[in-house]
């Protein structure tokens, strides 16, 4: 048995489908509308039996690693590996290890996400621990629930601070060279510094809620550097393809069918603490068709919810244009209390 039988072994198709497309039994299989291609009538069907799907609109078929793999436009690998910790699968080290294929790009993208799992728990402790991180959280109405989900963390600075990490990082088989090349660390004329430092750390997740890159904001008053700062664009990181938040409300996104879609990371954590879990945002960037297709694989409404100003407006007749392209609803809103600049 190699690492792909050996997982899908241990999951439901039927559990894994559901959470993209609503089923409905017909007979001995389940039907719906097809998450891959945009159609009116279902034609995509599931057999929990057999353990496969197909879509005879499209002529797409295969298992549930297919499946994610498709929908979520990722390797097979990486698939197998996200069903694993979905459903908290502990897998033999020989079996992870016979998944590889020799192929060095695997290896490469796992260290990437080891690296930037590492410096998101890395940050995570450090506000713990810091009282002027936290108080800054408080001050802008977020709950030490909210944080802990969205993973919010805060970046010290100083030569200390570095070998802090370097030390924490090396215990997880993290090196200095893994923390430049994700562009975490950088080289500068006094040693290494990170460009996040003495900034409320925001980390991204990718559509398989893996760690893939960060945001940063400024929050003391002296402070007068730019206010935010993103990861760089990297193979493993595109922040035109990226929403913030989808990885911790796509459940909600899909069960009730209707997104959010807000201009920044805090109006999409405010949103979430003011009771409202279905809000994505984009990373400083405008929203494009790649984000809108990703929303609407689980959503069927989106309600945009920027800015009442002209910019905000034009927005929204923007992206109202691009949600008829792909076949999504999509309602405007003005400013929203959950907004903060």
């Amino acid at each position: 048995m190699d690492l792909f039988q050996y997982i899908k072994s241990r999951v439901s198709i039927l559990d894994v489908v559901s959470e993209y497309v609503a089923l409905k039994r017909a007979g001995t299989y389940y039907k719906g509308n097809c998450p891959i291609h945009a159609e009116r009538t279902p034609s995509f069907t599931v057999s929990p039996h057999r353990g496969i799907y197909y879509c005879f609109g499209c002529s797409k078929g295969g298992d549930a690693i297919a499946f994610l793999a498709e929908v979520e436009r990722c390797s097979a690998r990486e698939a197998a590996l996200s069903l694993a910790e979905r459903f908290s699968i502990e897998i033999p080290a020989e079996l992870l290890a016979s998944g590889m294929n020799g192929t060095q790009s695997s290896s490469e993208r796992e260290r990437y996400f080891a690296t930037c799992t590492a410096f998101s728990d890395w940050c995570v402790k450090n506000l713990n621990q810091s009282e002027k991180a936290q108080s800054y959280l408080k001050e802008r109405g977020i709950s030490s629930r909210i944080a802990e989900r969205f993973m919010i963390g805060y970046c010290p600075s100083g030569e200390r601070s570095t070998q802090t990490l370097l030390g924490f990082c090396r215990e997880r088989s993290v090196l200095a060279h893994d923390l430049i090349g994700a562009h975490i660390l950088k080289e500068g004329t006094h040693g290494l510094y990170s460009p996040f430092e003495e900034r409320i750390i925001f980390p991204i997740q990718n559509n398989l809620g893996a760690v893939c890159g960060f945001g940063g904001r400024i929050f003391q008053k002296a402070d007068t550097r730019p206010k935010y700062v993103n990861s760089q664009d990297h193979a493993l990181f595109t922040k035109s393809t990226l929403l913030y938040g989808l990885a911790q409300n796509k459940k909600n996104i899909h069960s009730s069918r209707t997104a959010h879609l807000v201009e920044g990371y805090l109006d999409c954590i405010l949103m979430a603490e003011a009771g409202i879990g279905t809000a994505v945002a984009t990373l400083g960037t405008a929203c494009t068709e790649q984000h809108l297709q990703q929303l609407a694989r689980h959503a069927e409404k989106i309600i945009v919810t920027y800015d009442g100003d002209n910019a905000g407006y034009a927005a929204i007749m923007r992206l109202t244009r691009l949600c008829w392209q792909i076949d999504s609803d999509s309602s405007g809103s003005g400013s929203s209390a959950s907004c903060m600049r």
